[in-house]
């Protein structure tokens, strides 16, 4: 009788079991507990008080068909104008010789790594119906009684978030469209057909699974969009999912079980009073100097820069792990590491902050004592940026001979020393890329850390947040500022240590 077969004993099984353990500790335990806790009527961390009360008084809001209308019908709209967008973008720079397309690609790669707080802010200033400066001189050219534009209302949400969203779907599609076979589109051309027929009726057909792909994922995170609904939204009377949860919670009592259930601006900066340009004393430095002075800005800087380097570091390390365990490994458990890899991203970001409150004040004392530190926003920024670092890392891996992994343990080489020795070196521009975009998402994330800082935490995006419902739009304006100039050196030095999106060969 043949024996069934039983994987040895090795240096991966002893740590892909306790990865295992983690990726369950911090995916499936939150989502499974946020669940659960929709039937507790207490808080966080007090004694637990089970019944339906959550799930009624969610359901029994009046607001809630509007708010799932709201959410939907902007995530839908804001997909299907961008998803078209990236898909010419994409073939533009990478299936056409259009000149200036390298700039075009720098431009929507750059949009992708821009906070989307300060920019909004940014179209505060050119597009309020009141003070705008768009407005007031279409106005004032045009001799029109009314603004022609409102930042505030449903097509200035949409329009705040093109940019990003537009860039996340190029360069989710960029890939297929740089490897598609040429002699294709050739063929095509040769019979007959125009540049944009061969678009129509070949490129985009041929890559539909790509753009299917591109598309689903870009929907699902428009459905997590928090902080250019809360800023311009609100106002309007236009609530979200995600804005509709972070009210339950800031409200006195804080309604958890409802929250659970649902789960240019330089200008700006140097204004006396954001906005308003026609007071004597419009223009001042007072807001840079109160900012600069201020210790708790001091202190939110200082957190900042701790989380983007520790997500950075320990967030890439992570995912190397994964990549490797997924890819070159064939042991069992491996396929549940790559789903749970991918769980991140089916929760809006302010669902991870939820769902990781409920599971630390929900736990024993030692882990209790993370709440309101910098290590649970570093946990946090590495679940959420778990799919994208993740992937990428794991594609990077598949493109490397293992023949050269092979012929280290030939040599002698135990697995560590290999993991270290040959495959962190070959991987090293991917780490530093990943690197790079887990600090950049570390220094602009709201939704994943909202509810998991306290005072001596806080980040600069989320002061800016602060300032924002505390009407102090000048400070606001100052942080937010300040965040764009950081992650413009950081993009800056990435570039002349020779980040690239894409390989070197592939243009």
């Amino acid at each position: 009788m043949m024996k069934a077969h039983v994987p040895e004993l090795s240096w991966t099984w002893l740590l892909l079991l306790p990865l295992i353990v983690a990726m369950l500790l911090v995916t499936a335990y939150p989502v499974g507990l946020i669940f659960l806790k929709s039937f507790v009527a207490s808080r966080p961390g007090q004694s637990a008080t089970w019944g339906l009360q959550g799930w009624i008084g969610a359901f029994s809001d009046r607001a809630l068909v509007s708010v799932l209308v709201n959410t939907f019908s902007l995530a839908t709209v804001r997909i299907a104008i961008t998803s078209v967008l990236a898909i010419f973008f994409a073939w533009v720079v990478t299936r056409t010789d259009t000149p200036l397309k390298g700039l075009i690609e720098f431009a929507l790669w750059f949009g992708f790594f821009l906070p989307l707080l300060p920019m909004t802010m940014g179209w505060i200033l050119l597009l309020d119906s009141h003070y705008g400066l768009i407005n007031k001189a279409l106005m004032r050219v045009f001799n029109l009684a009314t603004a022609p534009f409102n930042i505030f209302s449903y097509w200035g949400i949409i329009w705040c978030h093109l940019a990003f969203s537009t860039s996340v779907r190029f360069l989710l599609m960029t890939p297929a469209f740089r490897s598609m076979d040429a002699a294709l589109e050739e063929a095509a051309q040769t019979s007959g057909s125009n540049t944009i027929g061969t678009l129509l009726r070949i490129t985009v057909p041929i890559l539909a699974p790509a753009i299917l792909t591109a598309t689903a994922l870009g929907f699902i995170k428009s459905l997590e969009s928090f902080e250019v609904e809360l800023v311009l939204g609100i106002p309007a009377g236009i609530y979200v999912l995600p804005t509709r949860i972070y009210d339950f919670i800031r409200w006195e009592p804080p309604l958890y079980g409802q929250a659970t259930a649902l789960s240019t601006l330089a200008m700006g900066t140097f204004m006396e009073v954001f906005g308003f340009f026609d007071l004597a004393a419009s223009w001042t430095t007072r807001h840079w100097t109160t900012a600069f002075n201020d210790r708790i800005f001091i202190r939110s800087l200082i957190n900042t820069l701790t989380l983007g380097f520790g997500a950075s570091i320990l967030g890439t390390l992570v995912y190397a792990l994964i990549a490797y365990f997924i890819v070159r490994t064939r042991l069992p458990g491996r396929r549940l590491i790559d789903v749970l890899s991918w769980l991140p991203w089916a929760l809006p970001g302010i669902l991870i902050s939820l769902a990781l409150l409920w599971a630390v004040l929900g736990s024993g004392s030692w882990v209790r004592a993370l709440y309101g530190t910098v290590s649970l926003l570093i946990l946090a920024i590495i679940v959420k940026e778990m799919p994208l670092g993740s992937q990428i890392i794991k594609a990077a891996v598949m493109q490397i001979s293992k023949e050269l992994e092979e012929a280290s343990e030939a040599s002698g080489a135990s697995w560590g020393a290999t993991f270290w020795r040959v495959l962190i070196p070959l991987l090293k521009p991917t780490l530093m890329a990943v690197g790079i975009i887990m600090f950049i998402a570390a220094v602009r994330e709201i939704p994943a850390v909202v509810f998991l800082s306290t005072n001596q935490s806080r980040t600069i995006s989320l002061l800016m947040l602060d300032s924002i419902a505390d009407a102090n739009m000048e400070k606001a304006a100052v942080i937010g500022l300040f965040i764009v100039f950081l992650l413009l050196v950081l993009l800056l030095m990435a570039r002349v240590l020779g980040f690239r999106l894409y390989p070197a060969g592939e243009n």
